[in-house]
């Protein structure tokens, strides 16, 4: 399968400012996705601690890091890390794209337009979650974000895409969608952080 042309690369028209805020809006939806699998694996987690505690396996103190706000902060985004390290490369690898990246017209190709397969998906989100998004860390992902939005919105690849040849094809998706994923995403965080929301309103 020859190379995606430029055109199709661009989504028949889309310009690359478009480009950069499909795919954040896509990569919103899949954290948005990834999010109960996480609180999941937390459950699982304590249930599985407290049970330990109960049977005598663990010390009755060794829950006590849960008390430390900055260690499960740290925690809580390293199983995210990792979760999004296994499940977003099983569905470029699968299929070229997630299902953020579905809803917005986005896959992910080799250059010569096959798919990247697991291997080649793990590469690259490796490097999404390292250069594009920082770990996660605070202020400095944002940086991170705002440096590869800047590298497409001038006509670049981003960084990891460049790296390892492959492509991001775009097809242009009607307003509407745009609307309803944005709405739907900026509605479930702000769901998410009501109680926190809540309590700063009543100060």
């Amino acid at each position: 399968m020859a190379e995606p042309s430029i055109a199709e690369r661009d989504g028949g028209g889309r310009s690359n400012n478009d480009q950069g805020w499909a795919r954040w809006v896509a990569r919103s939806v899949d954290a948005l996705l990834v999010l109960p699998i996480a609180y999941g694996v937390w459950y699982a987690v304590g249930f599985y601690w407290q049970a330990s505690i109960e049977l005598g396996w663990a010390a009755h103190g060794s829950l006590s890091w849960v008390d430390a706000p900055m260690l499960t902060k740290v925690l809580e985004v390293a199983v995210f890390a990792l979760l999004v390290l296994v499940i977003e490369p099983f569905f470029i690898g699968v299929a070229a794209t997630t299902p953020g990246k579905w809803l917005m017209g986005i896959r992910v190709l080799r250059a010569d337009g096959r798919k990247l397969g697991f291997a080649g998906a793990l590469g690259r989100t490796f490097m999404v979650v390292t250069l594009g998004v920082a770990l996660y860390v605070p202020f400095v992902s944002a940086i991170a974000m705002l440096l590869q939005f800047a590298r497409i919105r001038s006509g670049q690849l981003a960084a990891w895409d460049e790296i390892l040849n492959s492509r991001v094809v775009h097809v242009q998706r009607p307003s509407l969608v745009w609307v309803g994923v944005i709405a739907i995403v900026v509605c479930v965080r702000v769901a998410l952080r009501w109680d926190e929301l809540s309590a700063r309103l009543a100060q």
